[in-house]
Formats: C-alpha cells, structure tokens, sequence
C-alpha cells in the first residue's frame, strides 16, 4: 500500500495517512543472505579496516578518504561531531526504522532526524545534504517530516485557530509569515534545496563519487540483509583498488543512559503548587546542552512544554513518574521541540497533547510518517484538547492564554494565571523590534499583529524567553536592552551560557528540579477524599484496568475509597498473605519484591477415582507452582503504582510480593467487595470463568470492534482449571520483560488462559487474525513450516537464537538453504570497532535479537506468537502459518479488541510488538 496523498478532514489541517504496510512475508525461496549460506555474502579482497567512531548519542560516525559519512542520526548528534572537532558529513545513510521501537529509554527516539544537519550544511556549508535511502517509499515518508519540520503545513487555514470573535486585524497570517522566513539570499527555498536523496540499486549498492583529490576515492555502500541487516562501506581507490570496510549493523543502538544526564537520586521530589522546572535550556548545535524544555507545575501536577529527547528518562531519574504527567504542550513541530513528545506518548498511560488543531495537524502528519502508524491509531494514544487563540484554557485551577509567536512554522507561546502569579512562555521567537516593523513594512504584518507582537508582555512574575541566532529567533541584544526590574525575573532559553555577556544582566534558566523556579502560592487541601474528588479520580484513572469506568462507577469509587498511610520503614503487605484490597500509591514511595512462592498444599487425596476435573486441577496446581512467580525482582513505587492485583483475580490467591514503605506513604485503598460491587462480575484479572475485564463494558463500542461478529469470534480449547500468573513468562521474552509493572498487570488482566492437547490445531494459514497467544505451558510449532524457510519480523533472546542455528546446522536432513545453496555456517564477520558483532542480529542490551530469524522446530514457554499490528489494522490481517500443539498446552490468548485497547494505553509497547511474527 503506498502513502497516499495528504488530504483535509473536519479539522481543517488535518491529514489522514493510510498506514504504512509492516515488512512483507516472504517466500520459502526468498533468501537474504542467511545464517548458514555460504554465498550470501562474498567478501571481496580487502586490505584495511576502517576505524569508525560509535558517537555519544547514537549512530556511527564512517570517516573515509572520499569524506565521511553517518549511519542513522538520532536527535543531536549533529552535537557529537562538533564537541570532537570532526568535520560535519554531508553524506548520511538513513536506517531502514525511522524511529527507535525498543522498549527502554530509546523508545520513540527518531533516527532519521536530518533537520539539524540539513541546516548545518545549507547555512553554514551552503551544500545540500544527500540522503540515502532503502526505498522510494521511505523518501516519500520522509518528505513528510521534512515538509513539516522546515516548511509548516502546506495549507493554513487562517479561521481553524482562532475565536470567531478575536479580530481580524490581530491574526497572523501564518502562510505569509512561513514563507518569509523561506526565503535565503533572495531564493525562496524548496524540499530540494536542503535535502538530495540517493537510492540503493537492485543489488542493494549505492556509489558516492567522492572529491578530486590524489587519491581518487569513491565510496561504494550496500546495504545487506545479512545478520538481519547491515551496511557494507567500501572505500575504492580508483588508482590501484586499494579498499578499506567498515560493516556496521542498520539496527541503531541508542544509549540508556547519556553522560550529560542526571545520576538517579533516592530523594523524593515533591512538585510545587505552581512553578516551573527547566529539562533543557540551550538549542540544537551547542556540543555541551540539552535543548529547551521545561515541566510547567500546576496544583503539583505536571505539564511538559516541549520536552526535549530523553525527558521521560531524565523524569524517572528524578523519581518523578509518569503519573505526574498531566499532558504535553506542543509549541511547534521542529525537532528539538517535539522529539520528546513523541516519546512520552509512547510511554505508559494516556497523556493529553495540548496545541492548536494547525500544530497539531503537522504533529500528527510528521509521527505517522515517522512511525509507519495509521493516523486512526496514533490519535487514539493521547487525547487532543485543542487550543483556541483568544479563549481562556483552564487547568487543575489555572488559566492559559495562548498566542502565536514569530518564527519559520507555526508556533505558540502561552501565559499562566494560577492565583494572583503569573508566568510566561515566549517559545521560539524572533523578538526583534526592528525587524518586526521591517516586516510589517513590506506587508508581511498587519498592523494589529505588529502591535501585538511589539508588546510583549513582559509584566509576568516569571519569563522564559528564547534567544539565539536571528532570523529566526530573538538576538541577545533585545533581552540586554530590557530594565533591569524585568531582567530580574527573566530565564533565558535556548541559548548556550557562553552567548550571554557577563556584564548583562541576563541569566540562564537554572536546570534541573532541585533549581526548580516556584512561585509561592497556597495550594487546595488535599487531606481526604471528600476534598480531592478530582486527585483520587486521577489515581483510579491511572489504574490501567479501571480506565474505562462509567460515571456512574467512578462516583461509588469516590464515596467507597479511604485513604491509609504507612511511615517510612513499616511493611505494608506481606508475601503469602491473603489479599482483600487494591492500593495505588497517592504520595510517598514504597518498594515491592517478589519472593520465592510458597508451595500450595496438596489437595487430600480422594480414595474415589477421580475425575478428569480433579486431575486437572492438581495437575494445574503443581504447574502453578512450578512457574507460578518470578523471584527475586523488585521495582519502586510511586504515586500512581498500584499493587493487590491478587485481589481480583478468579481464585483465593496469596500475595506474590511483599512491599515496605521507604518513606512516608499514603495509598488510596478500594477492597476487593467494594469493587465486587460496583463492577460486578466483571472486576478486573478475570473474576469467574467468562473471562472478562471491567473495560469491556464501554469499551467495545467505542473501539468499533468485536461489536458486530462478537458471537462469531473463535474460540479454541477450554478454560483452563487455574489462572497462572505470567511474572516467570514474561521475564523470559525478550521484548515483554521491559514493560514496567504497571504494564505487565494490564497485559495479564487481558489475557484468557486456555487448555489445548497435542495436536490440536490453534489457527490455520489463510484465517483471519482474531487473536494471539503466550504459550504457559508446552509446546507449540508452525506445522506448515520447514526449518529451512525464513521469517521476516521476528525477536528471539540472543541465546535462544543460537541454539535454534546450532539446531539447524546440525539437524539431520536440512542441509540446504531456501536458496538451495550448500551450508556451511559462516562465523559472523567482525566490524569495524566491533561495531556489527555488537549489533549482531540488531541485539539490544537485553539480548533482544530482532531480524529475519530462522524458525526454531518449537515454541516453548514465554512466547508471544501473532502479528499484533496486522490483528487490529482496520481489516484484519491473516495468520501467514498453520499453529499447531505439539504437546498439551496451556494458552494466554488475547484477543483482537483486547489488543487494541492495550495499544491505545501503551503505544510504545505495541510499536516493539506489532510486525513481529513471534517474540520469544
């Protein structure tokens, strides 16, 4: 399916992008270069290694003679080659995933963000930049971002944003003023201007001729399919064929933790009640800063205004958790502004991105370019509350005004009442007086928009306001020409220390929570429930198996929960005890630890012969036993993390976890009964034999899905005896073990245990995508698929993968490839530096291998089988093998509008699932 056109939609600037196809199944005669062919991949005669360089941020820095060149650019690392004095490439190989689908703190981060490069070497360099890329469609794509990072929107609608009574003379004319900025030397810039791209051939090679010098070098690349994907770099001597290689792996491997992040601390942050703290203050080419960022505090809730990359993971060290989020304010859509939005809507929970409907209109056009997701989708993974310039937004008791600075694309800036102080957020600006009246001049301002952006409001109690490099943003020389009783409360942003002259009176907003600007303000009591209505709804809310309650529940919720509290050191809950309640965390921090689980005692033993019931419970019994928990792992919880999950599940269930306050902590308790009666039979992990989770009451309709064919939906085996918990299963897959707590409790409250026998068939090839399955128990296979054919998308522990190529190498009759080559398993080639072995397989820290891996003879425990993202497409995919039990076994199925309910909820962990085959 190609990407179709942009078109309009109710709101104006909105575009629908039909969703970009996952990876195509392949053919048994299909081969890329497999693991055991030996000539996938011929070597030619090589005579030197190139040394490349794995840059701080991310992707690999290729020098060469002919010039370097990069594989992958995550966000700033334009700030790599600067701080090391190595010369800017020009040249830039864009990997095959535009963005980072990893569980971790990569997740959502871009890999292909050119905009800071394609600057860099149009203004600084006056060159283009050369883009190479795999595929026409992945020009296409990125032309998309590009129209909306460099240009804005196509088409502005000059009434989408505004009150129908602000007037006419104050409104920008927001096209005019993008396409002023435009214009460079007197040339009005276009896609072409900045960015080239260059293509791969069908063999998979592309040639970059190079300088002129003595050495006469060109580059030849390939791209490889090998070790499930790589880049050959060759560098050719014209003269005599000298070469030198560098292999680097197309999978990016992203840091976890970047040296200019903050060191976790053990210290609990307690937000103000208004205030602001600043995640970043300088911009995208100063080697040593963060770009601009900040958490705008409200009634000690938090909203992120254009958080920069990374900022969920400088939050968590922080210890401030996502629960904290309210939403996200999306300024505009260059990449140093919202790379981190991105990123904390692909964290877990629903968070609320607040921008205008035109701003929001590019977000949306640019992620699903990025990311391959259906805009359908993508909009289903935070809620929208659109910003109308001239009304009042009101928040948590605050009062937000919002209007359009002056820069290249479509950009906001807001003022916040909260009580009797105020702040003000300038965003990117180009606050110059002069230039301002040159515009309105020449017929680019109104008269009452030059007006309104000659009065700034500097009257606030609080001011962040940009500089930097004009024409695009405000010269330092604005901000030095100010009184000084307004320098005294104003932060400078998105400028380097060093810009600012000492003798100023100018000051850098102060980074980091413990330099946290608080306005003093009293904030409303929040002792019992009775007075916080609004923050106990917000901590049910954050419970991912209550998010769907009615009203009309959410009110009995209110009236029925009580609030406890617990001192720092004291036990909350101990391990094997029963449980009768559900407590999510209001304030404080506890830890939870999962112990070895006791051993069920064994049912007395009946003289009679017992039935096929009896025996399977016992025999359920003993299996729970045996994976019943996973012990030793521990996590921290903070406000929003909840724990007694055993309290709803289908069976008197001890406690797994033991968990001690390590400070203060007030939890907001629901019992077991109370919730029993307010939700029915229908609370939480699969009360009763239905199987049924408190969302599927609402949530069905509002999804569109398995409303209409809910009693033609397969069912397969039987219920099983007992439900097992999943904490051992999940800690053996390899992408699912990432998911924080909150969300392997989701997950597992979705799925449904059944019993199938050996050879019971799961689904067939060709059946449309209804469900898919972790194996508990047994073992599973593709009945239709030899060991010699390949799979496309698929994950697998890195050593589980080398058993199943051991396997194959030396199994008995499977001496051929697809290609009908001979084998011989070829020893993985070392890179450069080590980079591809590094990378082998495109391995994560975690041992997480994703590629086109060789399918193993079975499915054992811990694995998650079916292609979630082609399950919940609009029409629904088919299952591409025949799945079979070759063992009794035990399934968690989780079915289709299952799945989507859990995507929406918890996008980023989705995105790592949905093209892969099977997870293992």
């Amino acid at each position: 399916m190609a990407l179709t056109s942009v078109r309009e939609d109710e709101c104006g600037s909105l575009s629908d992008i039909e969703q970009f196809p996952s990876s195509p199944p392949r053919s048994p005669d299909d081969c890329f270069g497999c693991e055991i062919c030996e000539e996938s991949d011929p070597l030619p005669v090589e005579n030197e290694k190139i040394n490349v360089i794995q840059l701080t941020r991310g992707g690999i820095y290729v020098p060469t003679l002919a010039g370097p060149l990069q594989i992958g650019i995550p966000p700033e690392t334009i700030k790599d080659s600067l701080a090391l004095g190595l010369p800017m490439p020009q040249y830039y190989v864009m990997p095959p995933d535009s963005f980072h689908r990893e569980l971790g703190s990569g997740l959502g981060i871009n890999v292909a963000e050119f905009e800071f490069p394609a600057y860099y070497n149009f203004f600084l360099r006056k060159r283009t930049i050369k883009l190479v890329v795999a595929s026409m469609e992945i020009e296409r794509r990125l032309r998309i971002v590009l129209q909306e990072t460099l240009f804005g929107p196509v088409k502005i609608d000059p009434y989408l944003d505004f009150k129908p009574s602000y007037p006419m003379e104050a409104r920008p004319d927001l096209s005019a003023e993008t396409q002023y900025f435009a214009v460079f030397d007197g040339e009005l810039l276009t896609l072409d201007s900045l960015v080239t791209f260059l293509h791969f051939d069908k063999e998979g090679k592309t040639v970059i001729p190079g300088t002129n010098d003595e050495s006469g070098a060109f580059i030849e690349i390939r791209h490889s399919r090998f070790n499930g994907g790589e880049f050959i770099i060759d560098e050719v001597n014209r003269m005599n064929g000298y070469r030198r290689r560098a292999v680097v792996s197309q999978f990016i491997d992203l840091p976890e933790v970047l040296p200019f992040h903050p060191a976790p601390t053990s210290s609990v942050f307690e937000p103000p009640s208004f205030g602001v703290t600043v995640l970043g203050n300088s911009h995208g080419f100063d080697p040593q800063g963060t770009t601009s960022g900040y958490v705008l505090w409200i009634n000690r809730r938090g909203y992120m205004i254009d958080p920069p990359p990374y900022a969920s993971v400088i939050l968590r060290n922080f210890n401030i958790r996502p629960s904290l989020i309210d939403g996200v304010i999306v300024t505009h859509c260059h990449a140093d502004h919202d790379a981190g939005a991105f990123q904390k809507i692909l964290f877990e929970g629903q968070v609320t991105v607040i921008t205008t409907r035109s701003i929001y209109g590019s977000f949306i056009r640019k992620y699903c370019a990025l990311s391959g997701l259906p805009s359908k989708l993508l909009r289903q993974t935070h809620r929208f509350l659109p910003v109308t310039i001239g009304e009042t937004l009101r928040l948590r008791g605050a009062s937000l005004n919002f209007f359009y600075s002056l820069h290249s694309i479509p950009c906001i800036g807001l003022e916040v009442y909260f009580g009797p102080k105020s702040i003000v957020f300038s965003a990117d600006h180009m606050n110059d007086p002069d230039k301002i009246k040159q515009m309105k001049e020449v017929g680019i301002l109104s008269e009452g928009r030059c007006e309104s952006l000659l009065n700034f409001p500097w009257h606030h109690d609080a001011i962040f306001h940009e500089a930097g490099v004009p024409p695009i943003h405000t010269p330092i020389k604005t901000l030095m020409e100010l009184p000084d009783d307004i320098k005294k409360k104003l932060y400078v942003v998105h400028v380097s220390p060093s810009s600012i002259p000492a003798d100023s009176g100018l000051k850098i907003a102060p980074l980091g929570v413990e330099s946290t600007v608080v306005l003093d303000i009293e904030a409303p009591p929040t002792k019992h429930i009775s007075d916080s209505a609004v923050d106990a709804l917000d901590l049910i809310g954050s419970v991912g198996i209550f998010g769907h309650c009615s009203l009309t529940q959410a009110r009995d919720l209110l009236e029925l929960g009580i609030r406890k509290t617990y001192k720092s050191g004291s036990t909350i809950q101990e391990s094997g005890a029963t449980v009768t309640e559900v407590c999510i965390i209001a304030s404080g921090r506890a830890t939870v630890k999962i112990n070895a689980p006791s051993k069920v005692a064994p049912s007395p033993r009946n003289h009679k012969s017992p039935n096929r019931g009896d025996l399977e419970s016992q025999r359920r019994r003993s299996w729970f036993d045996e994976w019943g928990t996973y012990a030793g792992s521990e996590d921290i919880l903070t406000r929003g993390d909840w724990f007694g999950e055993e309290a709803l599940m289908d069976l008197a269930t001890p406690a797994a976890a033991s968990v001690a306050a390590i400070s203060d902590v007030e939890l907001l308790v629901l019992s077991a009964t109370d919730l029993r009666w307010v939700i029915g039979d229908k609370a939480g992990l699969f009360i009763g034999s239905k199987g049924c989770s408190v969302w599927e009451n609402d949530v069905r309709g509002s999804l569109d899905i398995g409303v209409d064919n809910e009693d033609k939906r397969k069912i397969i085996g039987r219920s099983a005896a007992r439900r097992p918990r999943i904490d051992s299963l999940i800690a053996r897959n390899c992408i699912l073990r990432s998911m924080s707590r909150g969300q392997k409790l989701l997950f597992q409250s979705l799925l449904e245990p059944r019993d199938l026998d050996a050879g019971d068939i799961v689904w067939q090839r060709g059946e449309v995508m209804t469900f898919i399955v972790l194996i508990a128990r047994g073992t599973l296979h593709f009945s239709d698929l030899s060991m010699n054919e390949v799979i496309m998308d698929a994950a697998m522990d890195r050593a589980q993968e080398n058993k199943v190529l051991d396997g194959v190498v030396n199994l008995k009759g499977s001496g051929t490839c697809s290609c009908k080559s001979k084998v011989k398993r070829q020893k993985s080639k070392d890179a450069s530096n080590g980079i591809a072995s590094m990378h082998r397989m495109g391995f994560m820290a975690d041992g997480e291998s994703r590629r086109r891996v060789r399918c193993p003879l079975e499915f054992k425990p811990g694995t998650l089988i079916g292609r979630s993202g082609a399950m919940i497409n609009a029409e629904s995919g088919s299952y591409l093998f025949t799945l079979r039990c070759k063992t009794n076994v035990t399934l968690l199925v989780l079915e289709r509008d299952r799945m989507h309910y859990f995507s929406i909820y918890n996008p980023g962990v989705f995105l790592s699932l949905h093209d892969l085959v099977f997870i293992a």
